[in-house]
């Protein structure tokens, strides 16, 4: 009765894996193995690849002062690092924001500074969660963008959009700043 349901199922489930991997059923474990191995090899391409679009990124804004980027959807590791890599350059503070509609992830990084005020007030004006060190911070905001209430408006003209208000925070983060919204390589 049931080991026989369970069993049935089971097979059930492996015709179904052997057949989305083209193999037998008798050899999907070594398919999955196989795929598992060729989604790593693809990961740490990707992750070579980011590195250097960052790199060329932290390059262009060498020596350019406060940074603000808008970015597609990616991990919260590739924000960090993106952050990190022009925050390194940029000789002030940088800002990352990675997202679309109201979910978005943020590195901020500064060298020397200390962020914990400015992290404060950005969480309690967007609906965030996140910290860190003095230096680097990170984590995630639940605000829209563009639009009616949206929480990165223009500053008049074409200037960059920047956070909405945040404190005290906002003069010293809107000078200076550069916007540059492109679409990664990989987000994995």
């Amino acid at each position: 009765g049931r080991a026989y349901r369970y069993l049935s199922a089971c097979w059930a489930q492996d015709v179904a894996a052997a057949q989305a991997l083209s193999v037998k059923p008798t050899a999907s474990a070594a398919a999955v193995e196989r795929l598992q191995g060729e989604l790593s090899a693809l990961k740490l391409r990707c992750a070579k690849l980011e590195e250097s679009v960052f790199a060329g990124v932290a390059a262009r804004y060498a020596g350019s002062g406060d940074v603000l980027l808008f970015e597609d959807e990616m991990s919260g590791d590739s924000v960090r690092r993106l952050c990190d890599a022009v925050a390194e350059t940029c000789g002030g503070r940088c800002a990352v924001f990675a997202g679309a509609g109201s979910a978005w992830k943020y590195a901020i990084g500064q060298r020397g500074g200390d962020l914990r005020v400015l992290t404060k007030e950005l969480n309690a004006a967007l609906s965030g969660r996140g910290g860190g060190k003095p230096e680097f911070v990170q984590g995630s905001v639940g605000a829209e963008r563009e639009g009616k209430g949206g929480a990165f408006e223009p500053r008049g003209g074409n200037a960059a959009p920047v956070p909405a208000v945040i404190g005290n925070e906002v003069p010293r983060l809107q000078r200076g700043i550069q916007v540059e919204p492109r679409t990664m390589l990989c987000s994995p």
